[in-house]
């Protein structure tokens, strides 16, 4: 007969995978390990879960994507097929100004600089994480926050405005993933999802004369 030792590491070898910082259980196979209570327990003890809360998070396992609990340090998530053991993000603000002279800014995900440019070659460098936009079409100071239920913009290329947790659900964004995701505002308008989406309203023209260098690295 196996030692919960070994059942222990089996089971964590056929459940679970690291992804980033992250850490995901698959529900489904979850449902078939045995003894169930002891071994998830074994799982979630090290993120400071208590045995209570791993039977709580088996209630979850049939509950709606989003659904969580909460230890002192992690979250464990209900998303699609996994749950999601994440650490809690540091009370860092989630409100940024930033004024016309800034070249970087730092949030709890991302470094942001800023680059007045008028080369046109720079724009070879374009992808999800740079990105060029109207200087003349800017009103400061900028606002870098969390994106928030409501939030809406004209995505590239387009006349019609759409929501922001549109976008996210389109990307098929994990629940912590959408709670990394930062906006970009100027007078109270999108100018850009970082990382993800340009609003069409900022984009270059035949009429601009400088353009900004944003680009966005991640921590």
């Amino acid at each position: 007969m196996k030692s919960i030792n070994g059942l222990l590491k089996l089971s964590e070898k056929k459940l679970t995978e690291s992804r980033g910082k992250d850490f995901y259980i698959a529900i489904r196979k979850l449902k078939h390990v045995s003894p169930l209570h002891t071994i998830t327990y074994e799982l979630v003890k090290p993120y400071h879960f208590s045995f209570d809360q791993a039977l709580e998070l088996l209630r979850l396992k049939d509950s709606m994507t989003g659904s969580f609990i909460e230890s002192q340090t992690h979250r464990i998530i209900r998303n699609r097929d996994h749950f999601i053991i994440t650490e809690k993000a540091a009370e860092l603000s989630e409100m940024i100004l930033i004024e016309a002279a800034a070249e970087k800014v730092s949030c709890a995900d991302f470094e942001l600089t800023f680059k007045l440019t008028s080369e046109p070659s720079d724009l070879s460098l374009k992808t999800a994480f740079i990105e060029f936009i109207d200087a003349g079409g800017l009103k400061y100071p900028l606002l870098l926050r969390k994106w928030r239920q409501g939030d809406y913009l004209y995505p590239l290329g387009m006349m019609k405005k759409k929501k922001v947790a549109r976008v996210l659900i389109d990307a098929k964004l994990s629940v912590p993933d959408k709670e990394k995701v930062w906006v970009l505002e100027s007078d109270k308008k999108i100018v850009w999802i970082v990382g993800m989406k340009l609003d069409n309203r900022f984009r270059l023209t035949e009429h601009t004369k400088t353009m900004i260098k944003m680009m966005a690295v991640k921590k």
